[in-house]
């Protein structure tokens, strides 16, 4: 959008299909943390109730795309910076929604585990998709095997 100045049903397909692991990955996360334990809802529920948490982000998202496609690219520092401190605000007000959702409606008496287990897992997965065709090679040649 940025580029284009305008919404191609192109390029929202195309960013759709490439970044649909996202999701997916984050939902595996969710599988493992939520397999063993004893829920209130059923996985399918768990999973549009996470998902709802993403609603910080995704306002944020929205209104970032909106300033940068209508203003210049050179702005002042202090405008970079204010948009660098509300991403640590949301990065920390969708952190709390998330311990939330793992306190509440997993009933879990360690709900910090699960959500830290259920970034581990997504996280890791994202990395190595992101990463994939460079991450082994360079991880190989860390570790001097090959």
């Amino acid at each position: 959008m940025l580029t284009r100045g305008h919404l191609a049903p192109g390029l929202i397909a195309s960013g759709v299909i490439a970044w649909s692991f996202v999701p997916l990955a984050e939902i595996a996360g969710l599988a493992v943390v939520l397999h063993t334990r004893n829920r209130t809802v059923s996985f399918s529920q768990a999973v549009d109730l996470f998902f709802a948490g993403h609603a910080p982000w995704l306002l944020w998202m929205v209104a970032f795309s909106m300033y940068w496609a209508s203003v210049s690219s050179v702005q002042p520092r202090v405008v970079i910076w204010i948009w660098e401190f509300s991403m640590v605000l949301i990065a920390i007000w969708s952190g709390y929604i998330d311990f939330y959702f793992f306190r509440h409606v997993t009933g879990a008496r360690k709900p910090g585990l699960l959500l830290f287990v259920q970034r581990a897992v997504s996280w890791a997965l994202f990395f190595v998709i992101v990463g994939g065709g460079a991450l082994w090679p360079g991880l190989l040649e860390q570790l001097r095997i090959g």
